[in-house]
């Protein structure tokens, strides 16, 4: 996602650069799912009372020769007075300080929807524009436009573009994409997609691929789907256009079952191309009365082709405080699943505060990458880390002589608890020096202002009033990194001083 906005092969894909016409087709699907919060109305930003801004991420390594953590990259967030997340920097560890390696920009409609993204990247050690995405919408409030511009030569040039489609006023969901590429100083015509949804307003039951060859459009590919009474998806049959006549090509089968409260789905992927149907792959997973994921078993073809093994399974276990994930392999030569797991995640939550308290920024956001998307082609619900409030995950690999889990990562979590009435602007702050030993500075364009500093835990170390001409006494703290936040009638502004 860092070297080109995810959307951009949405129109690549429909038009079928270079791409088969199958990949095309099963690639959209993806893209349509990660587009389908901007399809969404806003979400009001607003905590009811007292919320909490996700502010920071810092990413670390273990190091087995020294058995501690080093720090290696972090993600930092700023959001602006109606906490919509505005920008994302993310930075990678000298030893020293974070060196910036990319950035993205959000900009919002007055009405809370987004307007524009853009991206800069790193180029011989400085951030420079790279993309941009640019959403335009129709008097209704429905996504009419995305436009995609490249930087090249100081200044953004149109390079894809995207038109949604509607068949009435009131629809969430377009019933058509329109796919441009910029040529000759004009948009021309690359590919569309026909969507016809479910009257029962389960989903989409019919999805249409054109290309456009010779000034006309070409049929690639169709999807089908089918629903049960309780609106879940039971089969999606996958079509190509050839000698003027859809051929069935892949067919999936869901089932469902019940079983000591939990439900149960297997999802099984077959061939139609050798003219009878042959088993490609079959995903078995089971939710809790919650809807939280217990398993995932992933089963595909061995070297013959011919019989389904253990891929990867994935097992849930839900503490008090923290969620296990353990992943296991197939063992071949017993033919079931081995006992020990080789790797595992531990996710640590403050379960007092739930999602419904999280201001959570555009990237990490499920609003705009909905899980549950009308367009998702993989049944099995991603696990949703930000259910509570996340403070740590940690990833551990099992060592094959001892047994023993050993460390390999950790990212920690940083919030900021702010209230309706606080503003989160961009407000300039300059801190020197940084790294510092004992005493540091902080110059904001106020002339007083309140400085809050804070441990990697939270906790509260050092609050007072400030002026720009005063030099703060932190020798009191260890060595180690601090958040700071800094408050001004202007607004609010956080971020990370290191003590020497």
């Amino acid at each position: 996602m860092k070297t080109k906005l995810f959307f951009l092969t949405v129109v690549l894909l429909i038009a079928g650069k270079n791409l088969a016409q199958s990949s095309r087709a099963y690639y959209v699907m993806d893209k349509l799912k990660q587009l389908n919060g901007f399809f969404q109305q806003p979400v009001n930003r607003h905590p009811a009372g007292t919320g909490y801004t996700l502010d920071s991420i810092v990413h670390q390594n273990y190091d087995a020769g020294t058995s501690s953590y080093v720090i290696s990259t972090h993600d930092v967030y700023s959001y602006d007075n109606d906490f919509h997340n505005t920008e994302w920097i993310a930075g990678l560890w000298n030893g020293n300080a974070y060196d910036q390696n990319y950035k993205e920009e959000y900009f919002y409609t007055n009405d809370g929807k987004i307007s524009e993204i853009n991206v800069y990247s790193d180029q011989n050690g400085t951030l420079a524009p790279e993309s941009k995405a640019i959403y335009n919408y129709n008097n209704d409030g429905q996504l009419s436009e995305m436009i995609v511009q490249n930087y090249n030569n100081g200044q953004f040039e149109n390079d894809e573009k995207l038109e949604f489609l509607y068949n009435q006023s009131t629809d969430v969901y377009p019933n058509q994409i329109l796919a441009y590429e910029w040529s000759g100083g004009n948009w021309q015509y690359l590919g569309k997609v026909d969507i016809t949804y479910s009257t029962s307003g389960y989903g989409y039951t019919e999805m249409i691929f054109y290309q456009y060859n010779n000034n006309s459009w070409e049929k690639t590919m169709k999807f089908v789907r089918t629903y049960d009474s309780n609106g879940r998806l039971t089969e999606e049959l996958h079509k190509v256009w050839a000698a003027n006549v859809w051929i069935d090509v892949e067919k999936k089968l869901l089932t469902y079952n019940t079983q000591n409260g939990n439900l149960e789905t297997t999802v099984e992927t077959y061939d139609l191309t050798s003219g009878s149907p042959s088993i490609q792959n079959r995903i078995f997973f089971v939710l809790d009365a919650q809807q939280n994921l217990l398993q995932e078993d992933r089963y595909r073809l061995d070297n013959s082709g011919q019989n389904l093994i253990g891929d990867v399974r994935y097992l849930y276990t839900y503490n008090t405080n923290d969620v296990v994930m353990e992943k296991f392999n197939w063992d071949t030569q017993s033919g079931d699943w081995e006992t020990d797991s080789l790797y595992k995640e531990i996710y640590t939550y403050d379960m007092s505060i739930d999602k419904n308290d999280l201001i959570l920024p555009f990237r990490e956001s499920n609003q705009l990458f909905d899980v549950g998307s009308l367009f998702d082609d993989d049944p099995v619900p991603d696990y949703d880390i930000y259910h509570h409030k996340i403070t740590s995950k940690e990833t551990f690999n099992r060592a094959s002589a001892s047994g023993n889990w050993e460390p390999d990562k950790k990212s920690l979590f940083y919030y900021d608890q702010v209230t309706a009435v606080e503003e989160y602007n961009l407000i300039p702050v300059k801190v020197f020096p940084n790294p510092f030993n004992d005493n540091i500075r902080f110059e904001v364009e106020a002339e007083e202002f309140d400085v809050n500093i804070y441990g990697l835990d939270g906790k509260l170390l050092y609050q007072n009033k400030q002026r720009n001409d005063e030099d703060i006494n932190l020798g009191f703290l260890n060595k180690g990194i601090y958040i700071y936040k800094i408050k001004t009638d202007k607004g609010i502004v956080t971020g990370q001083v290191i003590k020497n």
